[in-house]
């Protein structure tokens, strides 16, 4: 197993496919991170865990991941999910008189215990 360091794990992403691991800048990791990028077999310590149902999820930075046997897969926000704050580079947005607030294409509403995932109606 390869061992990063936190500074490197901040810099550079670890993506996967069936044929090879490439590394992606995180400048260009935003665009890559599309539903179904299967990443490295670690997240970052800054990473969330969170249950919806009896599904486990991990966020960061407004993505959220599925473990899998080859690493972390990006998924869809998974409506129901709450964390406790938002990300950073949140929008704050009113649809028919309701605020949400949006993250890369994930909208929130504010919750009891924080931010919950919706679609908004």
């Amino acid at each position: 197993m390869i061992r990063f360091s936190t500074k490197l794990l901040a810099a550079v992403l670890i993506v996967s496919s069936p044929l090879a691991p490439i590394a992606v800048p995180e400048a260009d990791a935003k665009a890559s991170l599309q539903v179904g990028t299967i990443i490295g077999y670690q997240l970052p310590a800054s990473a969330v865990t969170i249950k919806v149902g009896n599904t486990r999820y991990h966020t960061h930075k407004g993505v959220y991941y599925r473990k899998t046997t080859h690493g972390y897969k990006v998924v869809k926000a998974p409506r129901g999910a709450i964390i406790r704050r938002l990300p950073l580079g949140y929008k704050r947005v009113v649809l028919r008189g309701k605020t949400y607030f949006r993250v890369r294409d994930v909208y929130y509403i504010k919750a009891s215990k924080g931010y919950k995932v919706v679609i908004p109606t």
